[in-house]
Order: C-alpha cells, then structure tokens, then sequence
C-alpha cells in the first residue's frame, strides 16, 4: 500500500522498485532507515532521485549509491583526510533521532553553507521547475566535486542523489507522509480497476475457459473409453 501511494505522488513506481528496492533497503538498514518509519522515508526519497534523473533506473542506482557511501569504510577515510570526522558527526545525529541520510546531508549543509554560488543556485532551486531545476543541481554537483565533499564522494551518482534529497526535503516529507496513511491503496486501485469494462470482459474470457475446462474433465473419461 506505501509502495503504490509513493510511487502514485511521484514518478517511480511499483515495478521501478521491485528492481532497485531490494539494493537500496541492504544500504538504508545501515543508516538507521528501518521500520515503516524507514521504508516511508525510501520510498520519498526515490520519488526525489527521480525528479533529477534521466531515467528511473538512473534514479534508483544514484540513491544506491549514495546509501552505500554514506556508511563506506573508503568515505569515512576520505572525509577524515578533508577534516571531518564523519563517523562521530553521523553518531552524534542519529543519537539526536536524525535517520543517516538526513545526518549526512545536515553534514554536508554545513560545509558549503559559506559557498555563495552554491547558496545562490539553492535559491533559485526553491521556483525552478522541469529541465531548469536539472541543470541547476548539475551545477550544484560541480561545485560540491570541487570542494571537500567531492573528496568524500567521488562518485557522480551518489552526488546526484545527495543533490536530489538536498534539493526536494519538502517534497520527501509530503510523500514520506502520504506513503504513512496510505493504508488500503491496493484495494482502491483495484476497486476501480475492476469497474473498468475491460477488466470485465478478460473476466468473462476467464470464467469461459474455466467452464469450458471443467467440463471436458467431466466428458474426458467417456471419450477416451470411446477412443
């Protein structure tokens, strides 16, 4: 029912994320992400990854990435080279209730929180729409490659995603809140499915062949004492 709701207020739907769910649920465990609280707040974010995408598949495996270089041995050293103790700042914000995608971009707030072209394109981020809004967070993403972040994340997609979730946390939180109350979504949309006239002449087809089944196996035995 929260799959179907969040992929309903966005753009990745059920079947993108019967390919990337899987990946991304093993990497979000390990940021704190779990519980319905969890699986809420993933399914938001993909909807997120897919405004900035090209294609839902780039969406899935950008926030994949992403989840897999938040908790990285290889990030942690990384960011420890660039000043930042990355693992303590991530303890000490999950330990004030901050799931490790919200810790990390709260980091990362903070380090191009001087960044006046960075604060400026965040700016126009807030009214841009469609292919404006992609050229901007591809600005973004040179900018952070330039800076310490880039150092700890020198992965093109996984920036994409961190830019996605920066980019759309308004829009996370309506989905993320829409996806919590969407208990009985399945039924809905059946419900109107099956009102629908071909979905009653596939049944009718259906129940033909059934009937049509049923009854050679009740004559099946006669013809083959005749044959």
């Amino acid at each position: 029912d929260m799959a179907i709701t969040a992929g309903q207020a966005g753009g990745f739907e059920l079947r993108d994320m019967a390919r990337w769910l899987p990946q991304q649920m093993a990497a979000a465990r390990l940021s704190g992400m779990t519980g319905v609280g969890g699986m809420a707040k993933l399914l938001a974010a993909n909807q997120a990854a897919a405004i900035t995408a090209g294609t839902k598949d780039e969406a899935g495996n950008n926030l994949v990435n992403l989840l897999a270089k938040i908790n990285s041995r290889d990030t942690a050293i990384d960011a420890d080279k660039a000043g930042i103790d990355l693992s303590g700042e991530l303890s000490r914000k999950r330990a004030q209730g901050m799931d490790g995608l919200d810790a990390f971009v709260s980091i990362v707030d903070s380090v191009v929180a001087k960044d006046a072209e960075f604060q400026a394109l965040k700016a126009r981020l807030a009214t841009a729409k469609g292919d404006e809004r992609t050229d901007i967070m591809k600005s973004q993403a040179d900018i952070l490659e330039g800076k310490s972040v880039g150092r700890i994340i020198q992965d093109r997609q996984a920036l994409m995603g961190l830019l996605a979730v920066m980019g759309n946390r308004d829009y996370i939180a309506e989905v993320q809140k829409k996806a919590l109350a969407g208990g009985g979504a399945t039924e809905k949309n059946f419900a109107v499915i099956s009102a629908e006239a071909g979905f009653k002449v596939e049944q009718a087809k259906n129940e033909s062949a059934i009937a049509t089944t049923g009854a050679f196996d009740t004559i099946a035995p006669i013809v083959g004492k005749v044959s």
